[in-house]
């Protein structure tokens, strides 16, 4: 359940969703100044709710509940894919590290390669399951 829900959060047209998103609204991060506006504080906002939409969709393309998914995700939280996947979400909608990164090109690169790359990696694995 997990992977499915992962591999549609991080599809090609979702990680453009995220990334078209954090593009269009970097000029509100570019200040050099360490102090956060209330500008910046709403943008987070409608960020975690595209990221709550995008695991939601995803949920209700393998026709789960998001309940059930949570709760799958807190029965299964020692598993290493369960993990990852926590971890990636939640590195994404803490408001410090998304400040940090909408400040920072390259670490808005960095975050999209690891979607990128957790992505090819965990697809290689489920076809390997699958032959």
């Amino acid at each position: 359940m997990i992977e499915q829900v992962a591999m549609n959060c991080f599809s090609d047209g979702v990680i453009s969703q995220w990334e078209r998103y954090m593009n269009d609204n970097e000029v509100y991060f570019s200040s050099n100044t360490e102090e956060n506006t209330h500008e910046q504080y709403e943008i987070y906002e409608k960020y975690l709710s595209l990221v709550e939409r995008i695991i939601v969709n995803a949920c209700e393309d393998i026709n789960i509940s998001q309940e059930n998914f949570h709760r799958y995700c807190a029965r299964n939280q020692n598993s290493p894919t369960v993990d990852v996947f926590c971890q990636l979400i939640v590195i994404s909608t803490s408001f410090e590290a998304f400040s940090d990164i909408m400040k920072d090109r390259s670490k808005r690169s960095y975050m999209f390669q690891v979607f990128n790359s957790w992505k090819k990696t965990f697809s290689n694995s489920n076809s390997r399951v699958h032959k």
